[in-house]
């Protein structure tokens, strides 16, 4: 090789790298002016939900703080149905400008993966992470009639009755009695309802002796002595009933089986997109009564990075595999 086409390559090289660090330079100046703009409309939160769930709730509280925030509407659009998969398919679908966000739960993002055989979306690669919003601990609750009053009773108990049932009108609270069962060898068995309120029904009429529930919804009964809750199935206990220990208190520590709600975008919405919409949220999710507000609904408030979701879900969908496969349910 001579050195004039050394000399000619040289060149070629040089001005082949400058090209492309121009249009690095242009590309990432597109989307920090895009960042910048944004929002330049309405956002759209989807809730997979109905109205005046718990999920819709939270959306509705932080979207209306946003909306001050970015003098833009922030609309709750209700896609409830199949599970989840309506409405996260709908935003995996989405124009990927930021203006179309998701509050996803544990559901839609970590279970379906093993409750389907086939999902419209992929929970990895259709999404990336805004900001971890709360996690939901359930309670273990008893009827009276079970005469146990702690976690280690109850296991005691259950093995050598053999004949506690548990009901449940949700994957989530069926999957957390098989945790339940394989964490600590219990003996109970699922009893499947069609909603939740006949399982809670059931419940409290002694049908069934047992049930995994949203705190919440059960702690009323709780407390006027209809059942009894022996343990939480977060890691922590819940700052509406402290006085509840966490199951992981009780004899079986690292246990934390809660569901959860993060903020997730389609997976091409520009970075400093993202990063815009996690300090907002993160901003609204930090003040003190939208913390009180939202663990008024029983929620550990944690926001967090957008890549800390990202490796939450990932996480999430082998831990809770473990558990679906444990339990031998076969993906519809």
């Amino acid at each position: 090789m001579n050195a004039n086409h050394t000399a000619v390559k040289t060149v070629k090289n040089t001005l082949g790298a400058a090209l492309i660090g121009l249009a690095s330079i242009i590309l990432s100046n597109a989307a920090f002016a895009q960042a910048s703009a944004f929002p330049s409309k309405s956002v759209r939160i989807v809730v997979a939900f109905p109205v005046g769930s718990s999920p819709d709730l939270v959306a509705r509280a932080v979207g209306d703080e946003l909306a001050k925030i970015w003098n833009h509407p922030v609309v709750v659009d209700n896609r409830a149905g199949a599970g989840a998969i309506i409405g996260t398919d709908a935003v995996a679908k989405a124009v990927p400008d930021g203006h179309t966000i998701y509050l996803a739960t544990l559901g839609a993002l970590a279970l379906n993966p093993h409750l389907y055989k086939k999902l419209p979306y992929d929970p990895v690669q259709d999404f990336q992470g805004i900001t971890y919003v709360a996690e939901n601990p359930f309670a273990l609750a008893v009827h009276p009639s079970v005469q146990a009053n702690t976690i280690a009773e109850f296991v005691a108990l259950s093995k050598a009755s053999g004949k506690l049932n548990y009901g449940s009108g949700a994957s989530f609270a069926q999957l957390t009695g098989e945790a339940f069962k394989n964490r600590t060898g219990a003996v109970i068995t699922h009893v499947p309802y069609k909603g939740v309120q006949q399982a809670v029904t059931d419940f409290l009429g002694g049908q069934v002796q047992i049930i995994f529930a949203d705190l919440p919804s059960i702690l009323p009964f709780h407390k006027s002595g209809k059942v009894r809750i022996l343990g939480l199935t977060g890691a922590r206990r819940s700052g509406i009933a402290p006085e509840i220990a966490a199951i992981a208190e009780s004899g079986y520590p690292g246990y934390d089986y809660s569901t959860w709600y993060a903020f997730v975008a389609p997976s091409a919405t520009q970075r400093p997109v993202i990063e815009k919409l996690n300090a907002d949220t993160v901003g609204v999710l930090n003040r003190a009564d939208i913390r009180k507000r939202l663990e008024a609904l029983g929620l550990d408030v944690r926001p967090s990075t957008p890549d800390d979701v990202n490796q939450l879900v990932k996480a999430e969908i082998q831990k809770w595999g473990q558990v679906v496969i444990a339990a031998g349910i076969e993906p519809q």
